[in-house]
């Protein structure tokens, strides 16, 4: 019996079933009670460590309900680490979390990052502690102390080039979030190559940038109905951006996939179009694998944990009929 097999039985979120197994007051207490008691009476236990080794305290951004990646490595990072002999402590990391007094009052052996962005004053703290930790999802400093675990987003989004490929796709467009940032970079970097790889030649007028939002994806799909710009495919570097995408596309008439297939980022289970994500489990037990390391004395690493395509129905074959109705 596993966190996931709970969720799957109320059909509900896996962060609801962390948030009712944990004790949070912010669900239900009907809800709250109803998954307790199924997860008892199935033989669930959560797993209380004793402090042998010290604790390690998981510092989390404000994460989506929707976001069961994120939650689900939470908890398999904390059964890896019970199951070493660490106590394990979660913080929400609001604007005035002040990081330095919550670890020092805690008294941290070691910090988790998941979901934290990389310009917030808690990296800084973290950084400037001097404690091993590992982070999720962002690069931080060259600190011997200091890990870090992402999805291999380059080779990724060539994959997904690869994918519209073989499904007889070449008008292939890209949405993305600031080129500035490492992410989106590496995002962008891999679409590049894998048109190059497939000798298609980069259009400038086929991509567009904005931040991590749905409001950019309608700004994208805004901009290639008002200049006629024609696809059949185009990648997305994350889910809300591919949803706002859909959403005003759908409006103007086109058929997702039938007229525009889509690909993005993100988690993948709950989401409405076909997506590149790492494996939960696997970055879970690599980032404390990592941080356990380092807090045995090894120095930090850098790691990077391949994404697998999880299809849904936001892609097909191309549609010829489309080419010729829009040219």
């Amino acid at each position: 019996m596993t966190i996931e097999d709970i969720a799957k039985k109320f059909n509900i979120n896996i962060s609801t079933v962390s948030k009712a197994l944990n004790g949070s007051t912010d669900i239900a207490e009907s809800t709250r009670k109803a998954i307790c008691e199924y997860a008892a009476a199935q033989g669930y236990k959560t797993r209380r460590a004793k402090k042998g080794n010290g604790l390690i305290a998981i510092l989390r951004g404000p994460l989506p309900d929707r976001d069961d990646c994120f939650t689900a490595v939470i908890e398999r990072f904390t059964q890896e680490a019970e199951a070493e002999n660490y106590a394990v402590v979660r913080q929400e990391i609001t604007e005035e979390f002040d990081c330095a007094a919550y670890l020092a009052e805690k008294n941290a052996k070691g910090v988790f990052l998941v979901g934290v962005p990389f310009g917030a004053s808690a990296v800084r703290a973290v950084e400037e502690s001097k404690l091993p930790a590992v982070a999720l999802g962002i690069r931080l400093s060259e600190s011997p102390l200091f890990s870090n675990v992402q999805s291999d987003d380059l080779h990724a989004a060539g994959r997904a080039v690869d994918y519209f490929i073989s499904l007889g796709h070449n008008l292939i467009a890209f949405v993305g979030e600031d080129k500035n940032s490492l992410e989106g970079a590496e995002r962008f970097a891999g679409y590049f190559f894998g048109m190059s790889g497939h000798a298609l030649p980069y259009r400038h007028d086929l991509t567009y940038f904005g931040d991590n939002s749905r409001r950019t994806g309608e700004n994208a799909a805004e901009y290639y109905l008002y200049y006629n710009r024609y696809f059949t495919a185009v990648v997305c570097t994350s889910r809300a951006i591919a949803e706002g995408l859909i959403e005003t596309l759908r409006r103007a008439g086109r058929k997702i996939p039938e007229d525009i297939s889509v690909i993005a980022f993100g988690d993948g289970d709950g989401a409405p179009v076909t997506c590149f994500v790492p494996d939960s489990e696997t970055l879970a037990v690599r980032s404390f694998a990592a941080l356990n390391m380092t807090l045995r004395g090894a120095p930090a690493q850098s790691i990077d944990v391949r994404c697998e395509l999880k299809a849904k129905r936001a892609t097909c074959a191309v549609k010829r009929s489309f080419l010729a109705e829009t040219h």
